[in-house]
């Protein structure tokens, strides 16, 4: 992950955490509570090595999410009714 900034009560865990070769996802997702803003942001998924999705965040009010499997894409669209397809 990388960011500009992180605001939120474990932000020291986050920077701690993803500094290096990166984190599981089973350790970020207890990091993402409602209370965790990113700005600025870009997160890599990847499986057995491979790139697979891509989430971008600006100024905490914008996202694209990139991913090379589309049921991905359509449980994005499924949970966020009002995204727009680019």
């Amino acid at each position: 992950m990388e960011y500009d900034e992180v605001v939120g009560p474990r932000r020291a865990e986050m920077e701690r955490l993803s500094a290096g070769g990166g984190m599981g996802t089973l350790t970020l997702l207890p990091l993402t509570t409602p209370f965790l803003q990113l700005i600025d942001a870009e997160t890599h998924g990847f499986s057995k090595g491979e790139l697979m999705v891509v989430l971008t965040e600006r100024e905490s009010s914008w996202w694209d999410v990139r991913a090379v499997d589309e049921g991905v894409l359509s449980e994005v669209r499924r949970r966020l009714p009002g995204v727009t397809d680019l």
